[in-house]
């Protein structure tokens, strides 16, 4: 990819891949396919990193980070997702930064070394069924009692919260008309009394969830920040969130390359037409690349890059659905036969993602909420 790195960006970049090439991991069952890791695989590849100082690279040292640059950060992130190994998700990028922003001295030292070992894995909590784009309107209420909030409420598409062991939830404290001035952040254990954790298969084969809280107890002391001012933790989170790795999409555009060797397409013609879009697919991943380049270094000059952002989200998830189409076609009726078959060109990969990166264009928030924003806060156009 054409990607402007200095020596020292550069050489980060290949000391790390030198770690994974040395690390067994495949051992592991990680790396292997598209298939998600089990709860104890992918915490003995957190463990490596984390006794080798590969954890928290863009954290500040005096947090047990790296004190890396955002940019070096990406790069991580992008050898990490071009291996289809676990980085830390959320927790390590957004949640982790956000705690030192906006968390108390005692959540700091208990909750960041637990991070960055890979002992806590958490879960957004931040959709709901009538609350879905609009947060203002989420309904979930943890009522004040004393020294503890009464939880009681329902969240949908919890992504990973069947292995977390918190949920990052976004509850309601104060009015429903108070809207986002009404939202506090609470850290909710998933061990905790009162919550139920029920599984939503999409048209993948992943697993998403429902959560449902029924009178679940919590200490006040596991807010993150003040009372109803969790719109703001929200917006600060969101922005650490914001660089969208395009290293699986390489990986798989590489994976079809060599494929090419050995064609499977039923006609010339469809031969022909598949090295016309697969050239235009190569200038496309170029495009992916800068455009997540650029939210980087938005992130690096201490700006919110908030148009950035969506444009590579749009992008590259659209970018994603069009290139499983054409090589779902390219490979043929072999290509639907699904992950693990034995017959299955490059392990059924192209039938899983055929089937999963439609729903990249709602999750992470819907690609016509950031399409507003583009055009909004990115061009100045009115509601």
């Amino acid at each position: 990819m054409t990607v402007i790195v200095t020596k020292e960006q550069g050489e980060f970049v290949e000391s790390f891949r030198t770690f994974l090439d040395q690390l067994d991991y495949r051992a592991h069952g990680l790396g292997i396919a598209w298939q998600e890791p089990e709860k104890e695989e992918r915490k003995w590849f957190y463990q490596a990193l984390y006794e080798n100082g590969w954890t928290g690279v863009g954290w500040p040292k005096e947090f047990g980070g790296l004190g890396r640059s955002a940019i070096e950060q990406w790069l991580y992130i992008e050898e990490l997702s071009y291996r289809h190994l676990p980085f830390g998700g959320l927790t390590v990028t957004s949640i982790g930064p956000t705690i030192i922003r906006f968390g108390t001295d005692n959540q700091k030292a208990e909750l960041l070394p637990k991070i960055l070992r890979g002992d806590i894995d958490i879960a957004i909590g931040y959709t709901e069924p009538e609350a879905g784009s609009d947060l203002g309107s989420l309904r979930c209420q943890a009522r004040r009692d004393g020294d503890v909030y009464r939880i009681n409420g329902q969240k949908i598409f919890t992504t990973a919260a069947h292995y977390s062991t918190h949920i990052w939830l976004a509850a309601r404290t104060g009015t429903q008309e108070a809207r986002g001035r009404g939202v506090s952040i609470i850290l909710v254990p998933t061990t905790s009394k009162g919550i139920t954790i029920h599984p939503l298969m999409t048209q993948s084969g992943g697993r998403t969830n429902q959560v449902f809280f029924d009178d679940v107890v919590v200490p006040v002391d596991q807010r993150v920040g003040e009372e109803n001012e969790g719109w703001n933790i929200i917006m600060s989170a969101l922005s650490f969130e914001r660089i969208i790795p395009y290293g699986s999409v390489a990986r798989w555009f590489d994976l079809t390359s060599r494929l090419r060797s050995k064609p499977r397409a039923t006609t010339e013609l469809l031969e022909d037409s598949y090295d016309l879009r697969a050239m235009e697919f190569a200038a496309e991943l170029e495009i992916s690349a800068l455009f997540a380049e650029r939210t980087a270094r938005e992130i690096e000059a201490g700006r919110v890059p908030n148009v950035e952002a969506s444009i590579s989200k749009v992008w590259l998830s659209e970018f994603r659905e069009r290139v499983a189409k054409t090589t779902l076609d390219f490979v043929g009726p072999e290509g639907q036969l699904g992950l693990g078959g034995d017959d299955a060109p490059a392990g059924g990969i192209f039938d899983y993602l055929y089937r999963l990166y439609p729903m990249m264009k709602i999750g992470g928030g819907n690609n016509e909420v950031q399409r507003n924003i583009i055009a909004q806060r990115g061009l100045g156009l009115p509601r």
